[in-house]
């Protein structure tokens, strides 16, 4: 079990282990096409731009992320999102106060499709 006084710092620990990985493969793989001769100086920046953008690239699914249904759901959360952001700024009233957290919580939970969300303020 994870104590909750630790839960962070464990966190911190398994991100660091994970990008410790990442970092030592990538070294292998940089070490490995260097011994064959495949890096050299003019095409150094361009491989290592090409990796950068394969590895971007292959975080994303393009055949989930075009689908109808998923494109439906961002655009709604995203338009929500906005509607609370601009709500949340330019609302300024007697019930709530401009740069105030309460404001941008309180709207989120409007758009909340169920009720059961509960929030305690300080």
């Amino acid at each position: 079990p994870i104590s909750e006084d630790l839960s962070g710092e464990q966190t911190f620990i398994f991100a660091l282990a994970c990008w410790s990985r990442q970092t030592h493969d990538f070294a292998a793989l940089t070490v490995t096409a260097a011994r064959e001769g495949a890096l050299h100086k003019s095409n150094s920046v361009t491989s290592v731009a090409r990796s950068v953008r394969d590895g971007f690239c292959d975080l994303f699914d393009k055949q989930v992320l075009l689908k109808h249904q998923h494109l439906k759901y961002a655009f709604r959360n995203w338009v929500s999102i906005c509607l609370c952001y601009l709500l949340g700024y330019y609302l300024s009233g007697s019930i709530f106060t401009r740069y105030n957290y309460v404001m941008a919580m309180t709207l989120t939970l409007l758009f909340v499709p169920e009720g059961s969300h509960v929030i305690e303020y300080e």
